[in-house]
């Protein structure tokens, strides 16, 4: 019986947490685009990544990829991206 319960539990919560992951990805991706486009204009490409265990903290990572193919990380975006926030004067 109290597997039956943690099956059903499991079976309830599995697609919060796939949906949470969803739209944090989808929200780190625009906003590494956004902070990319921002302060590395000459940029080819951003990548967001998650990583629990990076220098800066745990969360999604930022990087911009040069025209040869290196890349380089450009900053942690959080466990809970946000939108990007440019600063006034900053060219978008």
């Amino acid at each position: 019986m109290r597997a039956v319960v943690l099956v059903a539990l499991a079976a309830m919560l599995l697609p919060l947490v796939l949906s949470a992951v969803s739209v944090a990805r989808s929200t780190a991706a625009r906003a590494c685009f956004v902070y990319v486009e921002t302060y590395v204009p000459d940029a080819a490409a951003s990548h967001v990544r998650f990583d629990l265990f990076e220098e800066t903290g745990a969360g999604w990572q930022c990087d911009w990829i040069t025209t040869s193919g290196v890349t380089h990380h450009l900053g942690n975006l959080g466990l809970i991206p946000s939108g990007a926030v440019v600063p006034p004067g900053v060219r978008t």
